[in-house]
């Protein structure tokens, strides 16, 4: 009783501050049974190998285990983590980074990546889920060049001119090791810059309305960003006037994405609307968050279904909920527009017609000129300012 209250003030705790649990745990292999005894099945992100499964394994153990579950697992860990205690640090989590289970209050992966993580995973002789192939070697990499960055030991170019942080194990020997294992062909020499250039090259790298969110904004990660943004220069000058509205699929019913359009309309000028092909719907999830695609509280894929591309007015109009000017810029630091915050208000006023007990996001929205061209490329193609303003970015 006092280990399942202590874990839930742990829990509560975490949640407050927009954290993961972190639980410390024994006995591994009885806690994983009775984890999936209850349908829950956490999947090891990184290092199976040596998940510390007998005593003596526990008992030489230091380094943490990194878990990912569904949506709808975050809560019931804590009771079960209960019956089991140790020294083994174990975080888990979850697709959507569900209270209790974020990474600072964001999803550690990409949601509709992490689905297929969970997809994907396989059970092992050892009775702990784990993942194999490409799925591991992505997983890992992704981990690297986003979160770990400097840690990692691997140098952000191909020439490093400054010393890298010594890293606590060997990253490097372990992504080579899972690109052999999944026949994948490694940049020569390996960087964080070539190796996020083969994540976006295979859809896994870090979408830039994510990557300019990422709470641990290491230095790598600035960097990446730079180049980014440098790349697609030429686009946000193009797109500087311009937002793209896309509705989703949670927004249900005509006359909802009506109501959607009129309400845009009110605020911007609708250049073109039109509906997404599903070729032009998979390439949006896969390099936006867009209000991260997955349902909150289920494992369900919401697709983007239409888009409009919308004139900004020249003077944005009131800004939605009166924010002061100050509350505006810490809330929102990436809006340039603030007539893109009416999207709000449009989805309270179409979860208030649907009389959903829980808010749908039912519209995203692009905040900046970058989001804006990088959306349009990812659309229209690289020649959208040809088709849609007569300019051509070089």
């Amino acid at each position: 009783m006092i280990r399942t209250l202590t874990n839930l003030v742990r829990y509560t705790a975490a949640s407050a501050r927009g954290g993961t649990v972190r639980y410390y745990c024994g006995n591994l292999q009885e806690f994983y049974k009775a984890l999936y005894d209850e349908g829950i099945n956490p999947v090891i992100l990184r290092w199976d190998r040596e998940t510390p499964i007998t005593q003596q394994d526990e008992h030489n153990y230091q380094y943490d285990v990194d878990h990912l579950i569904s949506n709808d697992q975050a809560k019931k860990i804590g009771t079960i983590a209960a019956r089991f205690p140790g020294k083994i640090k174990c975080d888990f989590y979850s697709v959507s980074g569900q209270s209790g289970s974020s990474y600072q209050g964001m999803p550690y992966y990409p949601p509709v990546k992490a689905l297929a993580l969970l997809d994907h995973a396989i059970l092992h002789e050892d009775g702990y889920f784990h993942l194999i192939g490409k799925h591991a070697f992505y997983s890992y990499a992704y981990h690297m060049c986003y979160h770990k960055g400097p840690r990692s030991g691997i140098p952000l170019e191909s020439d490093p001119k400054e010393d890298q942080t010594t890293a606590s194990r060997d990253y490097t020997a372990e992504l080579i090791r899972l690109a052999t294992l999944a026949s994948i062909q490694l940049p020569d020499p390996i960087s964080i810059t070539s190796l996020d250039q083969l994540l976006r090259d295979h859809g896994w790298g870090m979408p830039y309305d994510l990557m300019i969110r990422w709470p641990d904004e290491h230095t790598y990660l600035k960097s990446l960003i730079h180049k980014r943004a440098k790349k697609m220069a030429k686009d946000s000058e193009l797109a500087k006037h311009l937002t793209v509205f896309i509705i989703r699929s949670d927004c249900e019913g005509q006359e909802m994405k009506d109501l959607v359009k009129k309400l845009v309309g009110e605020r911007f000028s609708v250049l073109q609307n039109f509906p997404l092909t599903k070729d032009q719907q998979m390439a949006l999830i896969n390099h936006t968050r867009g209000g991260d695609w997955i349902e909150k509280y289920t494992r369900d894929l919401i697709h983007p279904v239409e888009a409009l591309i919308c004139q900004n007015r020249e003077s944005p109009g009131p800004v939605p909920g009166g924010l002061s000017s100050q509350k505006l810029k810490k809330r929102y630091p990436h809006v340039e527009h603030t007539d893109v915050l009416i999207k709000r208000s449009i989805r309270k006023a179409v979860n208030t017609q649907l009389g959903h007990h829980q808010d749908r996001v039912v519209l995203h929205a692009t905040d900046n000129a970058m989001e804006s061209g990088e959306t349009l490329r990812v659309l229209l193609g690289e020649h959208w300012a040809k088709d849609l303003l007569g300019e051509v970015p070089t």
